[in-house]
């Protein structure tokens, strides 16, 4: 790739890699002039065909030129995070949370399974508003955020929950590992006080 770039070039970076590959892409590239943008893609690839896809960019707007225009051009919208690796760490970090969550409902669906309970009661009441955007919604952004930490559900109250859960799931013979591992957090919190 390097003997082919010339100055001027702008060498966008989709596919997601470490930050450290953006960095050394970089240091390739660009004592020949070119330019390393990372533009991780959210949504898949089907997504930003339709249109409908994210890009999150390590650099400014203005920095990222020609290609914020060709960028914008083919998704429904972009974030430009600044710091060239900025839109690879934002990308992972939005992964960390879909492959979590997906791993929880799997493990949460399999104990309702187990139980003979209704999947698509279980799958309404993930979709409601209380359900899987609460924890995100209304304990991150409307709480941890700003710092309140007043009144609402006490640690102790959630880990009592999430003890009777772990224990039918151990009667039932259903393994919940993101369930255990969470458990823990809130049992270290408690005996943190």
């Amino acid at each position: 790739l390097a003997p082919a770039i010339s100055a001027g070039t702008i060498v966008v970076e989709t596919s997601t890699v470490g930050p450290d590959t953006i960095e050394a892409l970089h240091d390739l590239l660009s004592p020949a002039g070119a330019q390393v943008i990372d533009a991780a893609i959210v949504g898949g690839v089907a997504k930003l065909a339709a249109g409908e896809g994210v890009f999150l960019v390590g650099a400014e707007e203005a920095a990222a030129g020609r290609a914020a225009t060709l960028l914008r051009a083919n998704c429904e919208e972009i974030h430009f995070l600044g710091a060239r690796g900025a839109g690879m760490r934002m990308k992972l970090v939005v992964n960390a949370v879909a492959h979590g969550a997906l791993a929880l409902v799997v493990e949460a669906g399999a104990l309702a399974a187990a139980q003979g309970l209704p999947l698509d009661i279980y799958e309404r009441l993930s979709e409601r508003p209380s359900g899987l955007m609460r924890p995100f919604r209304h304990r991150f952004v409307d709480r941890l955020r700003s710092h309140d930490f007043a009144g609402g559900m006490s640690v102790a109250n959630t880990a009592k929950d999430t003890t009777l859960a772990l224990e039918v799931a151990t009667d039932l013979d259903v393994a919940m590992p993101i369930t255990e591992a969470a458990h823990g957090l809130y049992e270290k919190a408690m005996a943190a006080g």
